[in-house]
């Protein structure tokens, strides 16, 4: 069968649903209005009995002592009262106007139903001209007999292909030809992206090989020091040893970092979905903090329910330490660091860390999350780190579906906030006793 039979056959049985649909409508209201009409008929003759409608009192449509054919044709309602008298309505009037005003009713509605059957015939065909046109412009392309392009236009753009600079920033296909053009953007684009792509991945290189070049030259630094005076100087193999050790845990803290950030990239990062109590985990951030941190004031702000959700509770709680850190870090000594965990104004559970720090420039707040980024080198140096916590909080954040809000004034501080998503990542829960 070709296509176009196919899709015929397609839009003959869609039409044809629609239509039989729209006439059981009509079947199904005439049948209520008529039945409705003799409830009602026979409703008005028992209240006019003078007796009330009774639902005790016993009621046919026929009487049954009369032959089958005889029942069909003398066709009434009959009421048997309690006191064991029986009335009778004849409805041979009331199906009569029945009848009359269905013979006016009855070509209007014929008139409908053959006008709404050309109308699902017409729709049909609107609603599947797109895959009409789609699969008879598959079929062009895939026929190269029928093919939309020329050999002669298709050898143009496989020479434009292969006369590509790759190592030029700006070189894209361009073949002249307009009915190549959609083709030519759909390569462009996709030389753009892989253009990007390498760029981030050297960038990512680049600045790997930086960060670790600087703790290699120190030790080296170190040991070429112990090498030549440490074996006789106890003071110089001291302070050498502990150099080499910090440089040490600090490419090994590089090192992890990075490894995640390649586990995330690829897929490979461990998830360990759980339901867990995000009110209780942000409660023992506060109290980890304020015990090991005196030298600023922690406050903590709590919803009044306690917020439950489902995601992998270890990996929260490293995105909210490491933005925890950085308020720690550009925040000064007796500075305030505040803890909130609430639902934000949409109800999704949020989590937000403020301080009253030395604020993040507005231009770098859109960068502040890009791998190796540093808005201040000397500050970082000074503070430690390595530039990867906030791309590692915001990989985290993303694969649990949720977005960061950053608020932030120089001189200020800053209030990073983490909004998680509703549905199953989302359960508030009132709080028990």
């Amino acid at each position: 069968m070709s296509d176009n039979r196919k899709m015929t056959s397609i839009a003959r049985r869609m039409s044809g649903a629609w239509f039989r649909r729209i006439l059981w409508t009509v079947i199904v209201i005439d049948v209520t209005v008529i039945l409705a009409l003799l409830i009602y008929r026979c409703y008005l003759f028992e209240k006019q009995l003078g007796a009330g409608f009774d639902m005790q009192s016993r009621r046919l449509f026929f009487d049954s002592t009369l032959p089958f054919f005889k029942r069909i044709t003398d066709f009434k309602y009959i009421v048997v009262l309690q006191s064991g008298v029986m009335k009778e309505l004849a409805l041979h009037d009331l199906i009569g106007h029945i009848i009359s005003i269905g013979k006016f009713i009855l070509p209007i509605e014929v008139l409908m139903l053959i006008s709404a059957k050309g109308y699902c015939k017409r729709k049909c065909r609107e609603l599947l001209a797109p895959l009409e046109t789609l699969a008879a412009d598959a079929q062009r392309l895939s026929n190269f007999d029928d093919a939309a392009f020329s050999e002669e236009q298709i050898k143009d753009l496989q020479d434009a292909i292969s006369s590509l600079n790759t190592e030029s920033s700006d070189a894209y296909v361009r073949t002249g030809d307009t009915e190549l053009q959609g083709l030519e953007n759909a390569v462009n684009s996709l030389i753009q992206k892989m253009r990007e792509s390498y760029n981030q991945q050297a960038r990512f290189v680049s600045d790997a090989s930086h960060e670790l070049r600087t703790p290699i030259a120190v030790i080296q630094g170190y040991a070429n020091m112990l090498d030549r005076w440490g074996k006789t100087d106890e003071k110089v193999l001291e302070e050498g040893i502990a150099a080499i050790k910090t440089e040490a845990d600090g490419m090994k803290n590089l090192v992890e970092q990075l490894l995640f950030l390649a586990r995330g990239d690829s897929g490979r990062q461990k998830f360990n979905l759980t339901t867990f109590s995000l009110s209780e985990l942000i409660r023992e951030i506060h109290e980890e903090y304020n015990m090991i941190d005196s030298n600023h004031e922690w406050f903590l702000e709590m919803s009044e329910d306690d917020i439950v959700i489902s995601g992998d509770e270890s990996l929260i709680k490293q995105a909210v330490r490491i933005i925890t850190d950085n308020a720690v870090k550009y925040t000064p000594q007796g500075g305030s660091i505040t803890l909130r965990c609430r639902l934000n104004s949409i109800g999704e559970p949020s989590i937000q860390v403020q301080d009253s720090g030395i604020g993040i420039d507005q231009k770098d707040i859109p960068r502040m999350f890009d791998r190796f980024f540093r808005a201040d080198p000397a500050r970082t140096r000074n503070t430690g780190g390595t530039g990867l916590g906030l791309s590692i909080a915001k990989q985290i954040v993303d694969k649990h579906y949720g977005y960061f809000e950053v608020v932030s004034r120089m001189g200020i501080g800053t209030r990073m906030t983490i909004n998680l998503p509703q549905g199953i990542f989302a359960q508030p829960q009132d709080k028990q006793g």
